[in-house]
C-alpha cells in the first residue's frame, strides 16, 4: 500500500469518527500517532515532489494538519482523565476537525488520482483545494482592460 493509499484510508477512518466519536473510544496514543503519521508521510512526500505555489499550499496544509494532530493528542489526554469530557467535548472537536480532514482528503485524492504519479501531472494546472478557514474570503477583484 502506498503512502497515499494509507493516508486516504486513515482520513476515511477519521471522517467516520466525526459522525461517531464513540468509534475511537478505545484509540490509544500510539495508534493515534500512527494514523496521523501515515497522513503526514503522504503530505511530506507530496511537498518534496511539488514546486511553486503548489508547494506553498502543501506546506501550509501540512503545518495545519500537524497542529490539529497535536491538539487532538492533547485532547485525548484530557479525555482519559475526565469521563464527562469524553461525552461532551470529544464529538464536537471531531466535528470541528472534519472540514480539515475533508480538505486533506480532496488534496491527496487529487495528487494520487488519475495521473498516478505526482511528477506526471501538469504543473500548468494549479491544485485547487477547498479551505474552510473563517479568515479566507473570496477575491472579488476583476481584471480591467485587455
Amino acid at each position: 500500500m502506498t503512502a497515499f493509499a494509507t493516508a486516504l484510508a486513515t482520513l476515511d477512518t477519521l471522517r467516520s469518527a466525526a459522525s461517531d466519536p464513540g468509534a475511537l473510544a478505545g484509540l490509544s496514543r500510539p495508534k493515534f500517532k500512527s494514523m496521523f503519521g501515515a497522513v503526514d508521510l503522504a503530505l511530506e512526500s507530496a511537498v518534496k515532489a511539488a514546486d511553486g505555489s503548489d508547494k506553498r499550499t502543501l506546506v501550509g496544509l501540512r503545518r495545519q494538519f500537524k497542529r490539529a494532530a497535536g491538539q487532538v493528542e492533547m485532547h485525548m489526554g484530557v479525555r482519559y482523565e475526565n469521563h464527562r469530557d469524553r461525552i461532551e467535548g470529544w464529538g464536537q472537536y471531531w466535528a470541528d476537525l472534519d472540514g480539515q480532514i475533508y480538505d486533506l482528503g480532496v488534496l491527496l485524492e487529487r495528487l494520487h488520482g488519475s495521473a498516478s504519479a505526482i511528477g506526471a501531472r501538469s504543473t500548468s494546472r494549479p491544485i485547487v483545494v477547498r479551505i474552510t478557514l473563517p479568515e479566507d474570503e473570496p477575491n472579488d477583484q476583476t481584471a480591467e482592460g485587455a
